[in-house]
C-alpha cells in the first residue's frame, strides 16, 4: 500500500480531486435539521466558474455531441439529487454553467422542458424560468 500514489490513479491529463469531508464519489452532502442525510451532484462551479469541464458551444463538436452531453449531465443531476430542494440548486448551477459555456438559452430551456416530461419533475421548469428570460 506504501507504493501507490495519487498521480497514478488516473493516465493523464486526468487526475485523483481530493475531496472534503462533505463529499463522497461524485455527490456533496450534508444532515438536515431531521438528520436525514440529502445530496446532490458535485458541482465546483457552483458558486464561481472554477473548472471548465464541457465545450463552449461554439468549439468544432458537432450539434448531435453537444445535445448528447447536455443530455446526459442534465440525467445525472436529476438522478443524483435526493429531493427536490436540492435537485433545484443542482439544475440551476448546471443551467448557468452551461450558459456561461455560449449554450443558447432556447436550448437549454428545451431540454430543461423534456426532463421536466421524462421524470415528472417540476423542479426543471419552475427552477430555471428566470434563467432563459
Amino acid at each position: 500500500m506504501n507504493d501507490f500514489k495519487k498521480s497514478e490513479c488516473y493516465w493523464g491529463p486526468l487526475k485523483l480531486e481530493g475531496a472534503g469531508n462533505d463529499t463522497f464519489l461524485e455527490n456533496v452532502f450534508h444532515k438536515d435539521m431531521n438528520r436525514k442525510i440529502q445530496f446532490r451532484l458535485k458541482n465546483a462551479n457552483e458558486s464561481e466558474t472554477r473548472v471548465w469541464r464541457y465545450h463552449h458551444y461554439r468549439s468544432g463538436l458537432d450539434y448531435t455531441t453537444k445535445r448528447a452531453i447536455l443530455m446526459s449531465t442534465l440525467r445525472k443531476v436529476d438522478r443524483m439529487a435526493s429531493n427536490a430542494e436540492q435537485l433545484q440548486i443542482s439544475v440551476r448551477a448546471k443551467c448557468i454553467e452551461f450558459l456561461k459555456l455560449g449554450y443558447p438559452k432556447g436550448i437549454l430551456k428545451y431540454m430543461c422542458s423534456i426532463m421536466a416530461r421524462d421524470t415528472a419533475h417540476k423542479t426543471w421548469l419552475s427552477g430555471t424560468n428566470d434563467l432563459f428570460v
